[in-house]
């Protein structure tokens, strides 16, 4: 009766063994951990836990956009609603060059405290796109200014994203 427990028990840690290294082989650098310096693993895992809310909040504030422009669409032709959409998004990029051509050179000087704010920045945007329901007359001005961050911080991560990788290698 005991060598049956024991079997399932082994069963148990080898299926648990397999699903470890088949997340490891997937999901982190060859030859992990011996490729990389301590705290990847951390930062993997907080950088990935960041990027699932961010999706999430994402989808639910796009679909507030697309409410909040949807209630102003009787005002408005299907054009015009088009026109809105291309004009918030370009005004977003250009707060985004604009930002990155004042600030740009300090990126790889103070790597962390730029990837922290850029997934702050990135959070608020994210979240005064929602108020777009509240105040859809105010839409293309709120969600600019929401665009014009979300512009700035996938400039900034992608700006850092290099160092950081760079700091984790071996």
């Amino acid at each position: 009766m005991n060598e049956n427990i024991f079997l399932i028990k082994q069963n148990s840690s080898t299926q648990n063994n397999d699903l470890k290294q088949l997340l490891i082989y997937y999901f982190l650098p060859n030859d992990y951990p011996r490729s990389v310096n301590n705290g990847y693993l951390k930062f993997t895992l907080m950088s990935t836990t960041s990027a699932f809310w961010v999706t999430l909040l994402s989808f639910i504030s796009t679909q507030a956009l697309f409410v909040a422009l949807g209630s102003t669409i009787t005002q408005a032709t299907l054009y015009s609603a088009a026109f809105t959409w291309v004009l918030k998004d370009g005004i977003g990029q250009l707060g985004g060059i604009i930002f990155a051509a004042k600030y740009g050179n300090s990126f790889d000087e103070e790597v962390k405290k730029w990837r922290f704010m850029w997934m702050l920045l990135l959070n608020a945007a994210i979240i005064i796109e929602m108020f777009t329901l509240k105040f859809p007359t105010a839409f293309i001005y709120i969600a600019s200014l929401a665009n014009i961050w979300k512009s700035i911080t996938v400039l900034g991560s992608s700006a850092t994203r290099a160092s950081i990788n760079l700091h984790f290698a071996k």
